[in-house]
């Protein structure tokens, strides 16, 4: 699956089958800008079109905000004095 856009923010689901068992994962990128955060999950899904799907509904619900601890507010980026700071939260990759 290519990204998907949502709110300003890049979903990028990266799901994978489990060696053995059959089974996709729930492993996605959430972008902004240049910066880059991977989440996974322990749901695992019968196909890669279902796991594809649980990936866009977790990152859905992230970006709304319906997952405790998971902000994505530090992948935003704050202008200040008509500029834009660049952070770079630690675990984050560059998007490329």
């Amino acid at each position: 699956m290519h990204a998907v856009l949502y709110k300003g923010f890049t979903i990028t689901p990266r799901t994978y089958q489990i060696r053995g068992s059959g089974r996709w994962t729930l492993d996605l990128l959430i972008g902004q800008r240049e910066l880059l955060r991977a989440f996974s999950g322990a749901a695992t899904f019968s196909t890669q079109l279902a796991a594809e799907a649980g990936c866009l509904d977790y990152a859905h619900n992230l970006i709304d905000g319906s997952r405790p601890g998971c902000a994505l507010a530090d992948l935003k980026e704050k202008p200040t004095l008509g500029r834009v700071l660049a952070f770079t939260p630690r675990g984050a990759r560059r998007h490329q």
